[in-house]
């Protein structure tokens, strides 16, 4: 196995959250503000089969969807955000975020 580190970063005021890894569900929270001061809502971690990786996000209110593909191997830290447009934001990255 090998873990995903997932963090929700900007553009959370209040949402509901819910992440599938596949067809399994490996995150769900109601009332997910960003911290402003580091610019991060939540983080976890989750156990995944290594390589290509499919992840989806839905948040309430406003109905968002999004999803990404992420090679767990290369990119195993991945940061979600909510920019101004209202649209869903992914951002896979090699090495840790510097909050972490």
């Amino acid at each position: 196995m090998s873990t995903l580190h997932i963090s929700l970063e900007e553009g959370f005021h209040g949402h509901s959250v819910v992440i599938f890894i596949g067809a399994h569900q490996v995150y769900q929270e109601r009332d997910v503000t960003t911290d402003l001061r580091i610019s991060r809502a939540a983080a976890f971690d989750a156990e995944v089969a290594p390589g290509l990786a499919q992840v989806n996000v839905r948040v309430e209110p406003g109905g968002l969807v999004g999803n990404v593909d992420i090679d767990t191997i290369a990119t195993p830290y991945l940061s979600i955000a909510i920019d101004p447009s209202g649209a869903i934001v992914f951002r896979p990255c090699a090495s840790m975020p510097r909050y972490m």
